[in-house]
């Protein structure tokens, strides 16, 4: 695997800081199996955290609440409950078994509703 090194990954430093990450669960577990350390680096740069499990969803928005950022987390299911608890604005997408944890319901299945909740 590119990058990886005797159980470390190897990152290599970037000129600019232009740039974001898109994380897939798989590639959350690993980071934090492999080196946990990186996982702060990761998820300020994270623009997309996608097929995750609740554990994962949970875990994200804990981590970057000990980093002092806001989270608004939307989710539309079942498996969305634990993070929608967890975050500071949690939206439920749907008027299913997610709004029953979250402090917010659209009846719009998109979020197009946060910047108003923001406001």
């Amino acid at each position: 695997m590119s990058g990886y090194q005797q159980g470390q990954f190897r990152v290599s430093p970037v000129a600019h800081s232009d740039f974001v990450f898109a994380v897939s669960g798989k590639s959350f577990g690993l980071i934090l199996s492999r080196d946990p350390r990186l996982l702060d680096k990761i998820i300020v740069r994270g623009l997309v955290f996608a097929r995750m499990s609740p554990e994962q969803k949970g875990e994200l928005v804990q981590s970057l609440q000990a980093l002092g950022f806001c989270v608004c987390m939307c989710g539309d299911g079942a498996n969305d409950c634990g993070a929608l608890r967890a975050a500071n604005a949690g939206i439920s997408l749907s008027e299913a078994e997610a709004s029953v944890a979250s402090p917010f319901t659209s009846k719009i299945p998109n979020i197009t509703c946060v910047p108003a909740l923001i406001k």
